[in-house]
């Protein structure tokens, strides 16, 4: 049986997108498997370069099947743009397995479709045009008047648009009924593992390369394998100080008349004569002919040449083979390694002089409000200093971007999106704090729904429950809480990883340590708390974690005593002293 095919009709800007995150997991729970298709005006490529499939397709394969245990992905390369049509689209889905198709897009195919409508955006009604809309999902209330047979919805309840679509559409399958209860005890906010996984799924990381001189590569990413041009070491050497011979020639008075030295530098020349030994140092070239080296500490030095007190049991003794560290030809860093200074030193060994980067992010950062001042300025009544860009900037310049800072924009309309426009244009990446509470009277979502598309989240950590993430027409759009440790905490634990995920950055497991915490820490079920600590060592000499005091988000003297979170689970409540707490550090999430 086909599965049942609903599109969403909706201007830019409303937020068609992330109603759609919020009703997948709501009919995914309820036991559906729900198909998805969303048309793009813009090209699309969701592969990462250096990637095998990546390469093949660039390679000329016009069709290509990466199918493993878990997904399968169909790329089509059209030799022109073409504009699709609904019914091929859904011809590449398996729709034996699925349940419900909903499409995003296609505003002129034949089907059933929702309209999404915000009253405030001063749009027109799509239902007017479009016979085959048989719900508004809206926030102009549940009484309006509206055409009969035009089932009204609330746009702010996914719940309730979930249960619309599984009651009109999935009638005869077994699937439980979706309700406020069964999906979860907080239904509005998001987890911090959605939120990082629509990032990084949205987020197209940059693809623009670059040759940088090894002076100024530290802290890039590298974009393409890396393969040593020579062996390492370049030659076979000695691993001590001593003498190479051939251990066949070792008499029964294991004495050998000495033929020369080989020094680092300064081989020993020709091949070594039957029946002697040369002196060599640690790292000097093995003679030709020798096969081991006996250190200097057994041997003594005789007029007749140099007795060996102990013989190797078979040859190759103290002899470090060419290649034997690392093989000419074979890959020393692969593409997405970020350069530490000891990955510099190893280049510089091999000789190699410029590397292979993808280009630097380039990320503005501006600040809003009239309240707002820069530090060295008098405060007036009621304003208050600029610190969150200061440190959002302090972030990034560990993440070794280029900022791009806008300084501070006035409650202006018109300033305000002349600045969004002008870090629009210049940058890959916005960050801006302030103005992404849901219900905040601000310019901010006003400007950003003109440009692009905006979801204003609610995530259920605790500091930093408001974040806003969206897609300006070349840039991507991060917006932080006002609340200074709020901005902190969301910028380490979304912004940064989505930053990371954008300059091709191979990515790491976040690394937690389970240490016992000293004090109490107070805590509510509901949402993951990071409590800021300060690493400790007990009596033992065993590592603990205590509090920084009041954890308030606008208490940003707790973020400067701190060198950690203590991370505490949605459904935990409070901690007693000497219980275990997982802790980060805050080096850990900037590096």
């Amino acid at each position: 049986m086909k599965p049942a095919v609903v599109g969403f009709a909706a201007f830019s800007g409303t937020g068609k997108t992330t109603l759609l995150e919020k009703l997948l997991p709501l009919l995914t729970e309820a036991g559906a498997h729900v198909g998805l298709i969303k048309a793009s005006h813009h090209d699309v490529d969701p592969d990462t370069p250096g990637k095998d499939s990546y390469r093949l397709r660039r390679a000329g394969a016009s069709q290509l099947v990466l199918s493993g245990p878990r997904r399968s992905i169909c790329y089509t390369e059209y030799p022109q743009p073409i504009e699709h049509d609904l019914e091929d689209q859904l011809r590449l889905m398996d729709l034996e397995r699925l349940d419900l198709v909903l499409v995003e897009g296609f505003r002129d195919a034949v089907l059933p479709k929702i309209e999404l409508h915000r009253k405030d955006y001063d749009k027109p009604f799509l239902f007017d045009q479009d016979p085959h809309i048989i719900a508004l999902a809206w926030d102009g209330g549940m009484n309006a008047q509206l055409p009969d047979g035009l089932t009204v919805l609330d746009i702010n309840n996914p719940v309730q648009i979930a249960e619309f679509l599984q009651t009109t559409f999935l009638k005869e399958s077994k699937l439980k009924r979706v309700n406020m209860s069964d999906c979860c005890a907080t239904p509005d906010l998001m987890s911090l593992e959605q939120g990082l996984d629509i990032l990084m799924k949205r987020i197209e990381p940059v693809t623009d390369t670059e040759n940088v001189s090894l002076e100024d590569c530290l802290g890039r990413i590298v974009s393409s394998d890396i393969v040593s041009p020579i062996n390492v070491p370049s030659h076979d050497n000695s691993a001590m100080d001593g003498y190479a011979l051939r251990l066949k020639d070792l008499n029964d008075s294991h004495e050998l008349p000495l033929a020369g030295k080989s020094f680092a530098g300064h081989p020993f020349s020709g091949t070594l004569p039957a029946g002697q030994c040369v002196r060599i140092m640690t790292g000097a070239s093995i003679p030709d002919g020798a096969d081991t080296v006996i250190m200097q500490e057994q041997t003594e030095v005789t007029d007749q040449g140099v007795r060996f007190l102990k013989k190797p049991a078979k040859s190759g003794a103290n002899i470090r083979c060419a290649g034997e560290d690392i093989l000419e030809g074979c890959c020393v860093f692969s593409s997405g390694h970020k350069l530490k200074p000891q990955d510099i030193g190893l280049l510089a060994s091999l000789g190699v002089s410029h590397v292979p980067f993808y280009r630097k992010l380039k990320v503005a950062v501006f600040s809003t409000g009239d309240e707002l001042k820069l530090p060295g300025e008098p405060l007036g009544l009621g304003d208050i200093y600029d610190s969150n860009r200061y440190a959002i900037k302090a972030m990034l310049s560990r993440m070794n971007v280029d900022i791009m800072d806008l300084g501070k924009i006035p409650d202006d309309k018109d300033q305000l999106r002349a600045a969004f426009q002008k870090a629009d244009r210049e940058a890959d990446a916005v960050v801006t704090s302030g103005g992404v509470s849901v219900g905040e009277a601000d310019y901010t979502k006003e400007i950003l729904d003109e440009m692009g598309e905006t979801g204003f989240w609610k995530l259920a950590i605790k500091p930093g429950k408001p974040f806003a993430f969206g897609q300006l027409p070349d840039s991507y759009f991060f917006g932080l809480p006002g609340n200074p440790v709020s901005a902190t905490v969301t910028f380490q634990q979304l912004a940064a990883p989505a930053l990371r995920h954008m300059m091709n950055e191979e990515p790491e497991e976040r690394l937690e340590l389970p240490l016992k915490t000293q004090v109490r820490l107070k805590k509510q079920p509901g949402r993951r708390d990071f409590q800021r600590g300060i690493l400790t060592k007990n009596q033992q000499g065993e590592l603990e974690v205590t509090s920084t005091g009041s954890q308030g988000s606008g208490v940003f003297r707790s973020m400067s005593l701190a060198d950690c979170y203590m991370v505490l689970p949605e459904d935990s409540g409070s901690v007693e002293a000497g219980e275990t707490v997982n802790v980060q550090l805050f080096d850990d999430l900037l590096k």
